[in-house]
């Protein structure tokens, strides 16, 4: 039984590994809105005992980036320096909510885990062109379907899903197919 506690998913993805486990990973939110993104989780089934092997919550934020991996000491300052300043509960901490896993990975060397994602916007519109030609009007639709690609958010977790490293990569890609 998975117990998340007061954690939503807001994004995921499911990996087959060799010899049959899977692994889950993803973001979550502690809201049932799903309004901010607030950490990232990895569990592992034995798909022959059914039994959970890891189970990882772990919260996230922007003063863990470029970060080697947090011991006790350093992840204790962190979290008494939000609890000391709740009016401060403002965006600075807190990562866009678009991000979407696009592939995790696992070492086979250490079963370390990489968990690469990116912002993901999609947009669609039409426009309608009319035109008269001697008489006759004719009349285009045009749609056009884009993706608007944004920051990399990649997570390097050991074997235990607990984090050595977060970097965001900024970026800025605009995709569109028009028909």
């Amino acid at each position: 039984l998975l117990n998340s506690g007061d954690r939503f998913i807001i994004s995921g993805k499911l990996i087959e590994q060799p010899g049959g486990n899977l692994l889950l990973a993803g973001f979550y939110s502690n809201s049932i809105q799903k309004e901010k993104l607030r950490g990232f989780f990895i569990n592992k089934i034995d798909v022959k005992t059914g039994e959970l092997t890891i189970n990882s919550f772990k919260e996230i934020n922007s003063s863990m980036l470029g970060a080697a991996s947090l011991d006790e000491n350093e992840e204790t300052k962190t979290k008494s320096k939000e609890t000391e300043n709740p009016e401060d509960d403002d965006d600075k901490d807190q990562f866009p909510n678009d991000f979407i896993i696009r592939s995790v990975y696992v070492n086979p060397s250490d079963s370390s885990i990489v968990i690469n994602s990116e912002v993901l916007k999609r947009t669609f519109y039409f426009s309608t062109s009319t035109y008269n030609d001697g008489g006759r009007r004719t009349t285009y639709t045009t749609s056009y379907d884009g993706f608007i690609n944004k920051d990399l958010l990649i997570i390097n977790a050991d074997k235990d899903g607990n984090i050595r490293w977060v970097n965001a990569i900024p970026k800025s890609q605009r995709e569109e197919v028009v028909s």
